[in-house]
């Protein structure tokens, strides 16, 4: 029993949800918050929404845009985002890996739900919603 306590007080503050205040969407998949002081660029994970504003315009899609375009409008009046990370907080490219949180929903299980991407494993399936994640999917 005493085992069990002690682990879940390790691993309590790794599950906690924290809070940001959103600055900008860049695109379907992508948002900027302040996070503990400092501008940071987060990666939504397990999903991967099409291009819509990569440098190279030509990888760019209508698709893309129309996503971008309603995670604007999804997003048009929320100043606090929650973020929830898996183990691994930042890919190679340093932004945050994270579940975002409005309220008592989900924006990466949104985005399945509306057809703007598909739960995505490529990078690894989700540690803490696969069976969430799957059941939208379906």
């Amino acid at each position: 029993m005493k085992t069990i306590i002690f682990f879940l007080l390790l691993t309590a503050p790794l599950l906690a949800k924290e809070e940001a205040q959103l600055i900008r969407v860049v695109d379907g998949d992508t948002i900027i918050v302040l996070y503990k002081g400092k501008k940071e660029r987060v990666r939504l994970l397990c999903v991967d929404t099409e291009e819509s504003v990569h440098p190279k315009k030509e990888k760019n899609t209508a698709k893309g845009k129309a996503t971008s375009e309603a995670v604007k409008k999804k997003l048009q009046l929320v100043r606090k985002v929650k973020l929830e990370f898996e183990a691994k907080k930042r890919d190679r490219y340093k932004r945050l890996l994270a579940y975002v949180w409005i309220g008592d929903e989900m924006l990466n299980i949104w985005l399945i739900k509306n057809k703007h991407s598909k739960y995505e494993t490529k990078w690894g399936r989700s540690k803490l919603y696969h069976k969430e994640f799957s059941n939208v999917h379906n």
